[in-house]
């Protein structure tokens, strides 16, 4: 963990739109990112704006401390350790304290998960909200239904308001509520966590027998789905909108994309579990964590649907990378556990009954706990600058830029987001024809090492005389686009 970050593109939205909130010029930065979809080569790297949950959960490490992946990480890692808080204390309204220990640990000590750390994305704030508003959810239903779950019933204040609750009571739903409306506000995937929650409220009311007295006691539910929706309405007023334009990505889906992404999946499913396993291991467990959603159906439905809802997702959604599958993982663990319960037996050992399906998990907790032992470690020792925009290079170009072109200028660049958070100049990608490049930007900006990645790296060998170059260090080579042509 240290002050730099690879080239990603992503984390640079999600900082450059948190500086537009701090610096009042949120139509500025969405100004500059539609700019780069509809001048570049193809405009699928990024929606116009990402939601805005993680943005505004970055402000106080921006405006405190500015441009410092550092301090970023950290703050990752706290939404990490925090996923495992809420994971393990949503776990334990579900299952025994052994069960939820197990399977938070397998969060904790994994590998993937630790390395990603690494990262300012939005997946560790994700599913930390994610578990906060399914355990307070679980506890609003409790306490509600007259059960207290993690609640001092001792401190409820006495006092009655409408639907027949206390002000504690109240607070907690309104909480919840909070919670919910800002796991949307994170990642679209939060509409899929509503979702299931609905669906199963659904199947309680379609099997409770008596209709009316069903929703007398739900009343609850009124207030806070309504609180959601009025949140959400607002978050719509106050600030820009832009990730919806994504949906416009599943047009590309097709039968084969789909085929690709399950094959893609199923061997990228085994590297979150350990590489004691081998790579075909999610064609042994996949089976095994159905069976456990099959056999939670009634108690853990929400769960289970929100899981079938990812998957669903994943497959048909026409991108790839790992990182995708984050979201649902602590519930294939969970799903994993049920599974192994269903045909394992219990060992007698000195008069304690252990089962085989938590004795597999400690042993899978041993092979991520190696796993992290002898890759970590490594990860540290290596002070090695990750190779991005911190680089030296990468900042002396940077530089260049700001002090060399004017502010309308338009930098041709493998990784507009990113150039637009350093220099604030409009920027664009081109890796198809180099009369794009003429026709769309001022300056064109090549790195030397990244080939013809998102960019034509091979015309700076033998540039044409519209090129004239203006600056140049070990990485990255900067020209002047002579003769614009007019679009």
């Amino acid at each position: 963990m240290d002050n730099t970050h690879n080239w990603g593109g992503d984390f640079a939205l999600y900082i450059h739109q948190s500086k537009g909130i701090i610096d009042g010029n949120v139509a500025e930065i969405a100004a500059l990112n539609s700019y780069a979809l509809q001048h570049s080569s193809y405009d699928t790297f990024s929606p116009e704006l990402y939601p805005w949950g993680w943005p505004i959960l970055l402000i106080p490490v921006v405006s405190l401390i500015g441009l410092n992946y550092f301090w970023m990480k950290l703050y990752v890692l706290f939404f990490f350790l925090s996923m495992t808080y809420f994971a393990f204390r949503y776990f334990t309204t579900l299952t025994d304290k052994v069960t939820a220990i197990v399977v938070t640990l397998c969060l904790l000590v994994n590998t993937s998960f630790l390395m990603f750390t690494n990262s300012v994305l939005s997946e560790f704030p994700f599913l930390c909200f994610v578990f906060l508003s399914l355990w307070l959810f679980q506890n609003v239903k409790l306490v509600m239904e007259g059960v207290s779950c993690d609640t001092d019933n001792k401190s409820i204040m006495k006092r009655r308001l409408f639907l027949n609750v206390s002000v504690g009571e109240l607070a907690l739903l309104l909480f919840a509520a909070f919670s919910l409306f800002f796991t949307v506000a994170i990642r679209s995937e939060g509409y899929l966590l509503i979702v299931a929650l609905l669906i199963s409220a659904s199947f309680d009311f379609i099997n409770f027998s008596n209709k009316l007295l069903f929703i007398k006691q739900n009343s609850w539910q009124f207030v806070l789905w309504g609180t959601v929706a009025l949140l959400h309405f607002v978050y719509l007023l106050l600030l820009p909108q832009g990730s919806g334009a994504h949906v416009g990505h599943f047009k590309l889906a097709s039968i084969a994309s789909m085929l690709e992404n399950v094959e893609f999946y199923l061997f990228k499913i085994p590297l979150l579990f350990s590489s004691f396993f081998g790579d075909r291991f999610a064609f042994v467990i996949l089976p095994l964590v159905y069976l456990g959603m099959i056999k939670r159906w009634t108690h853990d439905r929400t769960l289970v649907v929100f899981v079938l809802l990812l998957q669903g997702l994943l497959i048909i959604w026409p991108h790839q990378t790992m990182r995708y599958l984050f979201v649902q993982i602590p519930f294939i663990f969970y799903f994993l556990m049920r599974g192994l319960e269903m045909i394992s037996f219990s060992l007698n050992i000195k008069g304690y009954k252990v089962s085989m399906a938590k004795l597999f998990f400690v042993f899978l907790i041993v092979c991520l706990s190696i796993d992290a032992a002898m890759i970590i470690p490594s990860q540290l020792a290596d002070d090695k600058t990750t190779e991005g925009p911190e680089t030296p290079a990468a900042k002396a170009m940077f530089e260049f830029i700001q002090d060399e072109t004017g502010n309308d200028a338009v930098i041709v660049f493998f990784k507009p987001r990113v150039m637009s958070l350093y220099t604030k100049r409009k920027s664009c990608l081109v890796n198809d024809y180099p009369y794009k490049i003429r026709a769309e930007g001022d300056y064109l900006v090549i790195h030397k090492e990244m080939g013809n990645f998102d960019q034509i790296g091979s015309i700076h060998y033998n540039p044409p005389e519209w090129l004239d170059i203006k600056y140049e260090n070990d990485l990255f080579i900067v020209y002047q686009i002579m003769k614009k042509l007019t679009v």
